[in-house]
């Protein structure tokens, strides 16, 4: 709420039905100069924006891990500003942390290795200049002098005149391949150079080969058993999504039983008091200013009042604060001195919250009951409650 009494708050409520919705809440004097003319409240209904914000959190989310499994980063590079946009994986392919630098073309190039530098330029210069396929192998030599091999392919989009507007990209990690086929390459180069110059030893040349056959047979059983620890990845992933699950449920238990606490505090602690102000001989402009503050304390409480005793019962304000009080264990001589009523009155009052909830001449603990937060009828039926589970009050 600022100085002109506006106020506006994002949060979650629930419908009669028991779905909860995505609501912002908002209200505004009718008059900033004079709060005596009453406020103007709004609900707007937020629930398919928000749906929608997380469906899009979660499709980014699920991109980047596909993107991380395949070694595949995407990119794009806006020609007028000459910024380049990288998603996730390309950070660590590359080895650069985010916000770090600002990326840019030139970057770009300063992590290619110096011998295939040129040959980027040059394939990316024809790609524009003759929309030739953009479609190149090359190695990076990060800082740590580790050599990568990477694959990049782009398009570009180009305006009504054939100026280059963006490229769109990506680049994969074909180190292990590429490693792989050089080392292949290898094997087979120097398995030709003993093919030659033993041909008189044949059988030496045959154990080489049967050699090279089990390197490549222990390469493929490498290989399943990366398919197999990438797929235990993938039920792990699993199940920190189920537990994530399990403690947003927790989270959500625990916020509720904080707004139920700042509702009793509220009705207990503070409400109380200004009644008794309110009967110290104010004047009007007092008087006005109290029913300003009452009402504002009903406008932030309302929204946490979720529990049976409020939805079901439908006590009145003065029973929904003693109910209030009986579950902070306060007596009735303790809860009329706080409200400034007779002892009797309490009395009256504690009878009438047994009467609505059904347990009249029953030996039923009311701040036991009362702290359980019931939900239904069934649950708070005296007669299918086991005898003597809760002592009288």
């Amino acid at each position: 709420s600022n100085k002109y009494g506006t106020f506006s708050l994002d949060t979650i409520i629930q419908k009669k039905d028991g779905t909860n919705i995505d609501v912002r809440l908002q209200s505004a004097p009718v008059d900033k100069n004079d709060s005596s003319k009453g406020k103007l409240a709004t609900i707007i209904d937020l629930t398919e924006l928000k749906n929608v914000e997380r469906a899009l959190q979660a499709s980014e989310a699920r991109l980047n891990e596909a993107q991380k499994l395949a070694r595949i980063g995407s990119w794009e590079l806006d020609l007028s500003l000459d910024r380049l946009f990288w998603s996730d994986e390309i950070y660590r392919i590359f080895a650069i942390q985010p916000d770090h630098y600002e990326i840019t073309y030139e970057l770009f190039l300063g992590v290619v290795h110096p011998d295939d530098r040129e040959a980027v330029q040059r394939a990316y210069a024809d790609h524009l200049e003759n929309k030739r396929p953009y479609d190149i192998e090359h190695r990076l030599l990060l800082k740590d002098g580790m050599i990568k091999h990477v694959h990049e392919k782009c398009q570009t989009e180009y305006d009504s005149d054939g100026n280059a507007l963006r490229s769109l990209g990506t680049v994969q990690d074909i180190t292990i391949r590429k490693t792989a086929e050089l080392n292949l390459q290898k094997s087979r180069q120097e398995l030709e150079e003993k093919v030659v110059e033993r041909t008189a030893d044949l059988e030496t040349s045959n154990l080489m080969m049967q050699k090279e056959i089990r390197d490549r047979i222990h390469s493929e059983s490498e290989l399943y058993k990366s398919e197999i620890n990438l797929e235990r990845e993938r039920a792990t992933l699993a199940e920190a999504n189920i537990t994530l699950r399990v403690l947003m449920r927790r989270i959500e238990q625990d916020k509720n039983e904080f707004e139920e606490q700042v509702a009793a505090n509220i009705f207990g602690l503070v409400d109380p008091y200004l009644d008794k102000l309110n009967r110290t001989g104010l004047d009007k402009r007092q008087e006005n200013y109290l029913q300003i503050i009452k009402a504002n304390l009903e406008n932030i409480v309302s929204p946490f009042i979720k529990t049976a005793v409020a939805m079901d019962l439908k006590l009145s304000p003065t029973e929904l604060r003693i109910a209030n009080l009986i579950k902070q264990d306060k007596s009735s001589k303790e809860i009329a001195e706080l409200l400034s009523l007779s002892k009797q009155t309490i009395d009256k009052h504690r009878n009438n919250i047994r009467k609505k909830i059904g347990i009249t001449n029953k030996k039923i603990n009311l701040k036991t009951l009362l702290t359980s937060s019931f939900k239904t009828r069934q649950d708070r039926d005296p007669e299918k409650a086991s005898p003597g589970t809760l002592p009288p009050d």
